[in-house]
């Protein structure tokens, strides 16, 4: 990808390395959740992609809320 503009490159790479300790996991129906790993078992949800916008009111996707993993 090339990317033309004006804006310094530290400015355009902002936040990436905070990226990097993320997570993605592919769900039912379409839903991919971004994570944040956190221990052993748990993960915080940063992000959720979906296609069906009630995804997004349902409180189980909430972005800042803390999932229990099972392995």
């Amino acid at each position: 990808m090339i990317l033309h503009t004006v804006m310094p490159m530290h400015l355009i790479l902002e936040g990436k390395e905070e990226e990097a300790n993320q997570v993605e996991i592919n769900l039912a129906n379409g839903r991919t959740l971004i994570l944040e790993p956190l221990g052993f078992s748990q993960a915080r949800l940063i992000r959720l992609v979906s296609s069906d916008p009630k995804d997004y009111l349902d409180p189980r996707f909430q972005p800042g809320r803390i999932l229990n993993i099972q392995m």
